[in-house]
């Protein structure tokens, strides 16, 4: 791995400069989100400081008409002068009053007494608004009289916009409803009053208008808002929100905004609701995060300031880095790679010693019994010629076993065509004797040839070796010794070797490891751990090749196995026309 990490040390450098960028500009997007969260929630804290002062503004309101309205009921028998239509009456008591307001600059543009079936008696309202009031009343007037109770919120409908409370009349003697009265104050009271809140904000005030084409109470599309005609909000914020308001999401709690280089976090959600809880304006904030965009750039700008440097230093460490080491990696690679060698070369000689003996053995008897025979007088030419001729049989036999081991060693410089069923049939007649004394049975159902490219003897070195490997773990069990080997065609011309045993399988911790150079199932004085390492790149040599090892059940002559697979996978070449 470390050598294939170290020939490809330009790709690991450009890999750690992508991860190094893209982690760089994860942590700046988090960062950025955070602060922008941040800033959200600032803003969202001025929105609800703006929501409490006005809803606690207009609930102190709200109490001190109240207390004011009751005292001038309670004092002036407005009840009796309403059941008897005392105009005149009504007159004197509420122009003071409404001047009185006036006085104290409260702003009310409105002030309307009716009787209980909704005559107006008395009508005090600003020149400004007088239009298209005659013989009307709000929709909060008709609500006092229609549910006998006291009532408060904002009304659009004859008047442009404004706050309106409504009192019910009360007789004291008889307890009946006689009639109502109606206070509207100018909205500007609260931009008045809040002004402080407001400071360094852009705001403005929209009418939800229901007597447009599709619009309903439940709509809140663009469309359905107006700006209120008579407000103290400066002109600039009116025509700000103008030009921005076809940007702006009325149903989210922000939305953000540009105009020209600057950059707004406008809120429309504080709602102006009316007597019955329906909405019937929107007051619009907006937040200026432009100098909030600028910082992030200029924090952006720092970071990369830190980032190169650290970056060519990290690069630069590990470019020096791999040029220092790759000698010593290497330098390991060739002593791993003689070891493996030497293991190979070390079990082929007792695998030769082996397969020798019995040839050996059978030499040895034909030179006593010619020894024997020529003592006893008794050596004819027939009997020296069987004893030569079984002589050289064996003679050519151990010729052979040695042909055939030299060849697992030597591999060629140039890639050719490598047969895989001949390389099996050749690897199994190697290992045979070894598997005969061990009472092993190697089924090849490989009946075809299978072209690949690859080198010499390659397939032969990789079979052998699965083979023996596969023996290894079989002489640990008793019962069936079974090898059975199978070939398969996918697509794309994919050929998968399976080399399954009968051995019970490898440990799950070791499946994935098995390819590692010094990992081995067997006991460590029994193992070296390199001949499945060899089988890995083996298979790497061929076209596409790949080998994995898994646990996996088969079937043999009507008996079940189970044990471990190691499946081979390349490509094979195209028949030739």
């Amino acid at each position: 791995m470390w050598h294939l990490v170290l020939t490809n040390k330009n790709i690991v450098i450009v890999i750690t400069f992508m991860l190094s960028f893209c982690l760089f500009t994860a942590i700046t997007v988090v960062d950025y989100i955070y602060r922008l969260s941040d800033y959200r929630f600032y803003s969202k804290s001025v929105f609800s400081m703006i929501d409490q002062s006005f809803k606690s503004e207009v609930e102190q309101l709200s109490k001190r008409k109240t207390n004011y309205m009751k005292a001038i009921f309670r004092d002036n028998d407005i009840a009796g002068m309403v059941r008897d239509n005392n105009v005149e009456a009504l007159k004197k008591v509420y122009d003071p009053v409404y001047a009185n307001f006036r006085h104290r600059l409260v702003p009310v543009i409105l002030l309307t007494v009716v009787d209980a079936q909704g005559r107006v008696l008395y009508r005090k309202s600003d020149m400004a608004v007088d239009q298209g009031m005659e013989g009307r009343i709000s929709g909060t007037l008709k609500h006092v009289l229609e549910h006998k109770r006291q009532v408060s919120g904002f009304e659009s409908d004859f008047l442009p916009f404004w706050y309106d409370s409504g009192f019910p009349i009360i007789d004291t003697k008889t307890g009946q409803m006689v009639g109502a009265l109606e206070v509207g104050l100018d909205p500007e009271w609260f931009q008045f009053k809040l002004g402080w809140v407001f400071e360094g904000l852009r705001s403005a005030m929209v009418v939800k208008d229901t007597t447009l084409q599709g619009c309903t109470p439940e709509n809140t599309t663009l469309a359905c808002y107006r700006f209120i005609e008579k407000t103290v909000l400066p002109l600039k914020d009116v025509q700000f929100f103008s030009d921005v308001m076809p940007q702006v999401a009325m149903s989210s709690d922000f939305s953000e905004v540009t105009v020209g280089q600057e950059h707004f976090l406008v809120s429309p959600s504080l709602r102006f609701n009316s007597h019955d809880g329906q909405e019937a304006g929107r007051f619009l904030v907006a937040y200026n995060m432009t100098s909030f965009k600028k910082k992030q750039w200029v924090y952006l700008y720092t970071r990369l300031m830190f980032f190169l440097p650290a970056i060519v230093m990290l690069l630069t460490v590990i470019y020096i880095g791999f040029r220092k080491h790759e000698k010593i990696i290497n330098e390991k690679n060739r002593q791993l790679a003689q070891k493996s060698k030497n293991a190979a070369l070390g079990e082929m000689i007792g695998y030769i010693g082996h397969q020798w003996r019995q040839p050996l053995h059978t030499l040895s008897l034909a030179v006593q019994n010619i020894e024997l025979h020529s003592r006893l007088g008794q050596l004819d030419e027939a009997l020296l010629r069987q004893q030569v001729d079984l002589a050289n049989q064996n003679i050519s036999y151990m010729s052979h076993i040695i042909d055939d081991w030299r060849a697992l060693l030597m591999s060629g410089s140039s890639r050719q065509e490598i047969d895989l069923q001949a390389s099996v049939e050749r690897a199994i007649s190697v290992v045979r004797p070894i598997m005969e004394q061990n009472r092993i049975t190697i089924e090849n159902r490989i009946s075809a040839p299978v072209l690949t490219m690859g080198f010499v003897n390659d397939l032969m070195q990789l079979s052998v070796n699965l083979l023996l490997n596969a023996k290894d773990q079989l002489c640990m069990i008793e019962g069936g010794r079974v090898i059975l080997i199978t070939c398969s065609e996918e697509n794309d011309r994919m050929v998968t070797v399976r080399f399954q045993d009968s051995a019970g399988g490898i440990p799950q911790h070791l499946l994935k490891r098995v390819f590692e150079p010094y990992v081995t199932t067997k006991d460590k004085a029994d193992g070296t751990g390199l001949g499945l390492y060899l089988c890995q790149q083996i298979a790497e040599n061929l076209d596409n090749g790949k080998v994995w090892a898994e646990n996996s059940p088969f079937e043999l002559n009507g008996t079940h196995y189970f044990g471990a697979c190691i499946c081979l996978q390349f490509s094979r070449l195209a028949a030739k026309e």
